[in-house]
């Protein structure tokens, strides 16, 4: 419950992070995901809550707890995962309302704790064309490396010679056999095919995976009413046994609270 509780406040503070560019501080009402049996709210006016009800739920899907939040027409569903040095978030909208209205990544935010008396820390989100860009860089350079070493590679070859001769001179006849061994060195042909093909498998494959993330992350879209978005939110990873998810939709804070007890 101290935990929840400390959450709950720190959310709070981050208000002003949504709101700092206002000159009235607008008031932002949140609510938090607590457990499939009830939600923290709080800042929502009477009429707001006369008006609209409050629900949340989860269920797992593919081994991940997915978390619900349904307020009003709204419905928002997230599961947390690891995708090499990301933290990503699924993240599903549903706009059961009369009015359309704004899903973006770039309100969205995630809230660690490493430790239980840690401080928290706050890490934005990266967009998916940055993720996918990363990964070609990385695939570039291991290819310019791969290159570089199998460029650095020799081949010896030893040939071995042998015969006989006869020589004429001065009246005289000399014959005779001979032996010998003579070395050559020179680049490793096979070694660099070898290489080349790898990296031309690696591209490829960096170019299939960064297609798959970029067409999978999440853009900042509105969604009209009866209609849906789904996609990813990328993160920096950080160890960390506590965090929590939260993005403003609709000028409403939903806090999603995830903890890591491996």
């Amino acid at each position: 419950m101290k935990i929840l509780l400390f959450s709950t406040i720190i959310l709070l503070l981050q208000i002003v992070v949504f709101s700092q560019e206002s000159e009235t501080k607008k008031v932002i009402p949140q609510i938090n995901w607590s457990s499939d049996k009830g939600c923290i709210k709080s800042r929502f006016t009477d009429a707001q809550l006369a008006k609209n009800k409050i629900e949340c739920d989860s269920f797992v899907l593919n081994d991940t707890e997915v978390k619900v939040i349904h307020y009003g027409g709204t419905t928002v569903c997230v599961g947390l995962g690891l995708d090499g040095d990301y933290i990503v978030a699924d993240l599903y909208v549903e706009n059961g309302n009369a009015d359309r209205i704004l899903v973006d990544p770039a309100n969205s935010f995630l809230w660690i704790k490493k430790e239980e008396k840690s401080e928290p820390e706050i890490l934005p989100y990266i967009p998916a064309a940055k993720v996918a860009e990363k990964l070609r860089r990385r695939v570039a350079w291991a290819n310019a490396l791969a290159t570089f070493g199998a460029a650095m590679q020799t081949q010896t070859t030893t040939t071995q010679t042998n015969g006989s001769a006869t020589v004429y001179g001065n009246g005289q006849t000399v014959s005779g056999t001979y032996n010998g061994t003579s070395t050559t060195t020179g680049p490793d042909t096979a070694a660099q095919n070898r290489a080349a093909a790898q990296s031309r498998e690696r591209a490829a494959d960096a170019k299939t995976k960064g297609g798959i993330i970029e067409s999978r992350g999440l853009l900042a879209n509105t969604v009209f009413p009866n209609s849906s978005i789904d996609g990813l939110i990328y993160f920096k990873k950080k160890k960390a046994y506590h965090g929590d998810f939260v993005i403003m939709i609709d000028d409403v804070l939903y806090g999603f609270i995830f903890r890591n007890d491996k």
